[in-house]
């Protein structure tokens, strides 16, 4: 059995960073409510927006190459390893 590389925590932010990015507001809404429903806080909410976050390994896949360029969900995906 293998172990998910992503949580649905990481998954998530990686979501909210995209959506943001391309400038969604109607998936930015919905994954800022499944995020409140996960636990996540505020702070960690805007980090994720700004293509961002407090966990290193989420920092990494969302940080900043996608501050530069659009990029659609399935080039984020090939970059988080899924």
């Amino acid at each position: 059995m293998s172990k998910d590389l992503i949580t649905p925590i990481m998954r998530v932010q990686i979501e909210l960073a995209i959506a943001n990015a391309r400038h969604d507001p109607h998936a930015v809404r919905l994954l800022e409510e499944e995020a409140k429903h996960l636990a996540l806080s505020g702070a960690e909410i805007d980090a994720a927006k700004r293509g961002g976050s407090f966990d290193l390994l989420v920092d990494i896949a969302v940080n900043a190459h996608w501050r530069s360029k659009p990029v659609t969900t399935r080039q984020a995906w090939s970059r988080v390893g899924n």
